[in-house]
């Protein structure tokens, strides 16, 4: 199996073993679940809650991990399908570009804001952050 087809196979293999309900968009799930792991990241103090752009959230940590980048089976650079290798960089150049948007929007800062007057020490699901 090559290239689209695999890249599909090994999106529903992450999802399930990152706990993604049956019926997530993966788009939207990785997008929910990214922007939980930076206001946690805003909250506990690794990330000021001032980052203008995605890209500076490298500043602080590797912020390509968002998402649970880093959990997913096979990383492009284990793998010789220039296609795979190509959908999987699209999938999460989407995933950046839209918590980039977010962040840039000043919607993280009203997030985390908000996020700290009403759930002191609890994680949002994604339904709260979206």
């Amino acid at each position: 199996m090559q290239g689209n087809e695999r890249f599909k196979q090994l999106l529903n293999e992450w999802l399930v073993s990152i706990g993604a309900p049956a019926n997530a968009e993966p788009m939207e799930f990785t997008i929910a679940r990214a922007k939980n792991q930076i206001l946690r990241d805003v909250r506990m103090g690794i990330v000021p809650q001032e980052v203008k752009s995605f890209s500076e959230l490298h500043d602080y940590v590797d912020a390509n991990g968002y998402g649970d980048a880093f959990e997913w089976p096979d990383l492009p650079s284990e793998s010789e399908d220039d296609l795979y290798n190509e959908t999987f960089c699209n999938f999460w150049n989407k995933v950046q570009n839209e918590l980039h948007n977010w962040i840039a929007t000043g919607k993280m800062q009203q997030a985390s804001r908000g996020q700290d007057r009403r759930h002191q020490g609890e994680q949002p699901s994604p339904e709260k952050i979206v």
